[in-house]
């Protein structure tokens, strides 16, 4: 199985390489997809407690689908993911586009820096930034790879917090208050 996951990766990766550019500043991506996820998380890969073909089966939350409460707080970066995509659909009215929005980025120094000019393709980056950036901060424990949700998490979605900017915060975000494009 990982042989597996380590070839659809590398598919991926060359799949998508003849996108990127090179800047003085950084690699530079030009699309989303969930391509584009896994490259944003790997940009983080340094500082990952877990192989990333481990990570689609994690605990209640990470991959497809989610119910219960998370199972840790690894999990608990895949639910407030969750929870990302679903304000940026929602709130921001980027409707399925967050999931599949073209956006601007760059992985400079094991960080990702989100350069999009749209409220929805920087919502996408931001979410997917955050993601990396929390599972770069907790542990994973093994018990709950490929975990089985269908049986171990019982019960609806949790709430989701309500810690998402709105689209004025993104906008300022984008363009800083003199309306200035920023990074």
């Amino acid at each position: 199985m990982k042989r597996f996951c380590l070839i659809v990766v590398f598919f991926a990766i060359v799949v998508a390489w003849p996108q990127n550019t090179e800047s003085s500043r950084g690699l530079i991506r030009h699309r989303r997809g969930l391509v584009e996820l896994l490259l944003t998380v790997w940009c983080y890969r340094d500082r990952l407690d877990i192989d990333l073909d481990k990570l689609h089966g994690y605990g209640c939350y990470c991959g497809t689908g989610g119910s219960g409460a998370p199972t840790d707080p690894y999990d608990a970066c895949c639910f407030r993911h969750d929870c990302c995509y679903d304000h940026a659909r929602v709130n921001l009215k980027c409707f399925s586009m967050v999931k599949w929005m073209p956006y601007w980025y760059r992985c400079k120094r094991g960080r990702t820096v989100c350069t999009g000019k749209s409220v929805c393709s920087r919502m996408s980056c931001e979410c997917d930034k955050q993601f990396a950036e929390c599972l770069s901060h907790v542990k994973s424990n093994s018990s709950y790879y490929f975990y089985d949700k269908s049986r171990l998490c019982p019960g609806p979605m949790m709430d989701c917090p309500k810690m998402f900017p709105s689209a004025k915060e993104v906008f300022k975000k984008m363009y800083g208050p003199r309306g200035d494009l920023t990074e």
